[in-house]
């Protein structure tokens, strides 16, 4: 008997559980070098397979080149760990895995070929399952959307995985999503990093890897951060290298002595922008808690988002009401006071 909470760490096992019991179709996994996300990703896409007559996976990398050699091996591995290699059968032209009592298949492509991710056909069931490795290679969020809707078609339910090491500067696009799909219902979002699997299964590692990791530690703590934790650490030509993506409590937001509001008017390309901060001056800390983002929408509309944002309770349980707090025009040179 095999158990797959067996096969990946401890901070894995309840968003396995979550896969299983269908809580999210999407599963946004990032994190640093070692921390075992596509082997996790693997797991559960072959597990999902065996448990749903009517699934079907496609896994994605950004250039089909790479497919072999990364995630191709991947599920391979996943198959012999569970235990399975009797029951699939693998070949490479075309690049795919069969699952042989029901013939469901485990195909890849490379999104450099959009024909043939528009062309995926599956003798039985659908594309239940789609996986976008190393998705901060894809051209962005829109590129991101076009496949899935192109493979996602057929069927109920779906299963997204998504799984990459965060590019250092905030402002990359992925990043950004990051940041969107915190918010999501519908996204269950989880970092891990090689320390998580030192706390449970130090063996998966092996010695030169953890000797690599805490030479970087020594010898330079920025790079170690972004490459073996996950962290988005910044660039030289960031305007700020110290900042952090952290959860902020409703208690710490209601106790800002100092709370600031700011607008940057935007139409489009450039979108327009709301956001709420508190400042703490001892710490020379800047906390942005609330944002709200908008393309193509008239003062009016997003007139109604600042007021909605400013109306909230004082505590717990309280009545909401409107707060006549000051907003910052963050684009000088446009004089519209009368939309503040």
């Amino acid at each position: 008997m095999i158990k797959a909470s067996d096969l990946c760490i401890p901070a894995f096992h309840d968003v396995l559980g979550d896969v299983f019991a269908h809580g999210h179709t999407h599963y946004w996994l990032h994190g640093g070098r070692g921390s075992t996300k596509s082997s996790f990703i693997s797991l559960s896409i072959v597990l999902l397979i065996v448990n749903f007559p009517y699934a079907n996976a496609v896994v994605v990398r950004r250039f089909g080149n790479t497919l072999r050699d990364s995630v191709y091996q991947q599920i391979l591995w996943a198959i012999g760990e569970l235990g399975l290699e009797s029951y699939f059968r693998a070949r490479l032209s075309p690049m795919e895995i069969t699952y042989v009592p029901t013939g469901q298949k485990i195909i890849f492509r490379g999104a450099d070929d959009p024909l043939k991710l528009k062309g995926v056909k599956f003798p039985t069931g659908y594309a239940a399952v789609v996986w976008l490795e190393e998705l901060d290679q894809f051209d962005g969020i829109e590129a991101v959307r076009s496949i899935l809707n192109s493979l996602r078609r057929g069927g109920d339910d779906f299963w997204c995985f998504y799984s990459y090491n965060p590019p250092r500067t905030m402002w990359s696009w992925v990043n950004q999503e990051h940041m969107e799909r915190m918010h999501r219902a519908d996204t269950l979002v989880r970092k891990t990093s090689y320390l998580d699997v030192m706390s449970s299964h130090p063996e998966w590692l092996g010695g030169p890897f953890l000797e690599e990791a805490e030479y970087l530690h020594e010898a330079n703590e920025l790079a170690w951060r972004w490459e073996y934790l996950g962290e988005v650490t910044g660039t030289g030509g960031a305007v700020f290298g110290n900042v952090r993506d952290e959860r902020i409590t409703d208690e710490r937001i209601r106790g800002f002595d100092r709370t600031r509001n700011g607008i940057d008017w935007g139409w489009f390309p450039d979108p327009w922008r709301f956001v709420r901060c508190g400042w703490e001056p001892e710490a020379r800390r800047l906390l942005v808690f609330e944002e709200h983002t908008a393309n193509k929408m008239g003062p009016e509309d997003t007139g109604r988002i600042v007021l909605e944002s400013l109306t909230y309770a004082d505590e717990p349980g309280g009545e909401p009401y409107f707060h006549d707090e000051l907003i910052l025009n963050l684009n000088l040179n446009l004089n519209l006071p009368q939309y503040c």
